[in-house]
């Protein structure tokens, strides 16, 4: 075994006491630091065995588990197309009161080159030129009914600068 590694057992008893730790998010004297991961569908999480109890098989059931363990998750599906009105209010209805969404920026709004056609008409119409955009995420969803559901749920709101 490397030094580095405390063996399985020692690892399994560190890993049981931290994890209480992750449930709540961490208050400092200048803010507050959540603890989550990338997805709660992420297919390394959705194995069997490795992070969700048996029978936990829908999107909804592991987002309710999910949620239960952590106060923070990233959505990462909303890089490549943005959520429907019910699919952005399910999301809000199957986690608890202060856990927080960090919503990706759509493609567009990072300078990363994307297909418009995955934008909503009412979008797509109001920018044409489909160029990459350096606003922030509330300007640029605002009145989109998918998205407002998740504002008081949102960790983070602001877009990464555009490369215009």
């Amino acid at each position: 075994m490397a030094e580095h590694d405390p063996g399985l057992e020692e690892a399994r008893r560190r890993g049981e006491a931290a994890a209480e730790a992750a449930r709540e998010p961490l208050r400092l004297a200048t803010g507050v630091v959540r603890t989550g991961t990338a997805s709660w569908t992420d297919p390394t999480m959705t194995a069997p065995g490795v992070f969700y109890p048996k029978g936990a098989d829908s999107a909804e059931e592991r987002l309710r588990h999910y949620a239960a363990q952590f106060p923070l998750v990233e959505v990462d599906a909303t890089y490549y197309a943005l959520p429907y009105k019910r699919m952005a209010e399910a999301w809000a209805e199957r986690t608890p009161p202060g856990f927080r969404f960090d919503v990706k920026a759509h493609a567009l709004m990072t300078g990363q080159p994307t297909e418009v056609a995955r934008l909503p008409k009412a979008i797509r119409e109001e920018h044409p030129q489909a160029r990459p955009l350096n606003i922030t995420v509330e300007h640029f969803f605002k009145g989109y009914p998918g998205f407002s559901m998740l504002v008081p749920k949102i960790g983070c709101v602001a877009a990464h600068p555009a490369n215009v």
